[in-house]
């Protein structure tokens, strides 16, 4: 098989970007790099900007830049042999990220690389360098391991200007307490160092955010509930109330959680992953832990995803420990609805099989997301389409714009046009006509299928005879 070529390899580019060499200093984007053993691999479009956030696809021009960079040294000398091979990262970066395998992680070394701008700079722009000290290093740094104390303080470093950071108050409010119980998400006496764990204060009496060290060196991060006995919780029934309200926000927006999965020790023995369902009874007995979230390579702890999934998590908190009838997952007072144009970026490919990806419902819906999207653009225009809009305490997966009034459409990824409808229907509904909601012109079901001539007759009723403003679109349709 043909060697593939390092970025030294391959000629330097010779147009100079300069717009886009400015936002690449100010923003602090950098390319996204993993590392296997000594070799280090890009595919060439995906980087990272200085808040640690992944840009999934850079433009031409920003690779070009990148390689500038990289060929007159900018990156140090390390960077000039980062090998350009798509398969490769891709399967790599799965293993790291998209779905950790810790055995592989550890068999073959794997890491994230922290690429950072030396001293220097273009001649041609005369710009400032961020990070100007060093160049390229893996993380963490080789021998080194990061302690639960040394993560805590990480987690608590970015989560200032975040709303889990705000957690005791959220608790001041949901526990009418009189004053603020704690001004951190953890605490000196919730940090377990010596058995690898932390909670947030006053998590152990209820549902808990948990971090921890998992089997092969792996890092769990998200939400638990301990069944464990101690002098602080005598009788574990007092979480049962909790594990109810849990168990209803995970029936009623089980797609909030389609990024996690589930596991649980049971007198310190663990289970396999398993997808998020509501806690069965038998777990909710003394001697379990069982937890939500997801895990982490311990050397290549992404910190961004992990407060992003601590923020996500907490309208499941505020349910689980408030006294509201309904889950919510946004806001509802004071806002009301507001239209954005734009797709929210998410992952819809990796290097599994295609009859992987089609069983893989969180794939196929953002995939099917993505289509739809740029399809309506070229129909309205990208001033008109957007994504993940906030209504009636849910997202609204798509919505165009069209004068005044809007159309909403909602993905299914089920077998059959009325398995499709039937998911979809209810929030459509509750989208379109909760009092104070934005009310839609038209209610669209999208989805696989096509519409068999049961169903098309099912939606002709609905319309005729209640006025439902619903349609079915089959996604195939507008597939490029």
């Amino acid at each position: 098989m043909k060697r593939k070529k390092t970025i030294i390899e391959y000629k330097r580019p010779s147009v100079f970007h300069p717009i886009i060499a400015d936002v690449i200093r100010k923003q602090g984007w950098v390319p996204l790099i993993v590392r296997r053993g000594k070799s280090m691999y890009w595919n060439g479009s995906s980087g990272r900007d200085g808040t640690g956030k992944t840009l999934v696809a850079i433009s031409s021009d920003t690779r070009a830049e990148f390689f500038r960079d990289i060929h007159d040294g900018h990156f140090g000398e390390e960077a000039k042999h980062i090998i350009i091979d798509v398969p490769t990262y891709e399967s790599i970066y799965d293993s790291l990220v998209t779905w950790p395998d810790p055995e592989r992680i550890a068999n073959e070394e794997l890491s994230l690389v922290e690429m950072r701008l030396t001293q220097g700079h273009h001649p041609e722009d005369n710009l400032p360098v961020r990070n100007p000290d060093v160049a390229v290093s893996s993380l963490p740094q080789e021998g080194q391991k990061m302690s639960v104390t040394s993560i805590v303080a990480e987690i608590e470093h970015r989560a200032v200007t975040r709303e889990i950071g705000r957690l005791q108050e959220i608790r001041k409010e949901l526990k009418r307490k009189s004053r603020l119980p704690w001004h951190g998400i953890f605490h000196q006496q919730t940090i377990r160092e010596k058995d690898g764990y932390a909670f947030h204060y006053g998590g152990r009496t209820e549902l808990q955010f948990n971090i921890g060290f998992e089997p092969h060196d792996m890092l769990r991060h998200g939400v638990a509930f301990s069944f464990e006995t101690s002098q602080s919780l005598p009788d574990t029934d007092v979480l049962l109330p909790s594990a109810q309200r849990f168990n209803e926000f995970v029936r009623l927006q089980p797609e909030q959680f389609a990024n996690f999965c589930m596991w649980h020790w049971d007198h310190g023995v663990r289970s396999t992953d398993y997808p998020v369902a509501p806690i069965r009874a038998d777990q909710m007995r003394r001697g379990m832990f069982v937890f939500m979230g997801r895990m982490q390579p311990l050397n290549a702890i992404d910190f961004e995803l992990l407060v992003d999934d601590l923020d996500q998590l907490l309208p499941l908190y505020r349910f689980v420990e408030g006294n509201a009838d309904f889950p919510t997952i946004t806001k509802l007072a004071g806002i009301g609805f507001q239209f954005k144009p734009g797709c929210t970026s998410k992952v819809v490919e990796t290097t599994a099989s295609f009859a992987e990806r089609k069983l893989n419902i969180l794939l196929r819906h953002n995939e099917i997301q993505k289509q739809l999207y740029d399809h309506l653009v070229l129909q309205y225009g990208a001033d008109n389409v957007g994504t993940e809009l906030d209504n009636a305490g849910g997202q609204v997966d798509l919505v165009v714009r069209r004068g005044s009034k809007y159309w909403f459409y909602e993905i299914k990824t089920a077998m059959s046009a009325r398995s499709c409808i039937r998911e979809a229907i209810s929030q459509l509904l509750e989208y379109a006509f909760w009092p104070g909601a934005q009310e839609a012109e038209k209610l669209i079901v999208v989805g696989e299928p096509s519409l068999d001539r049961d169903a098309e007759q099912y939606l002709e009723t609905l319309r005729a005879r209640f006025g439902l403003p619903i349609e079915y679109y089959q996604s195939g349709a507008f597939e490029a």
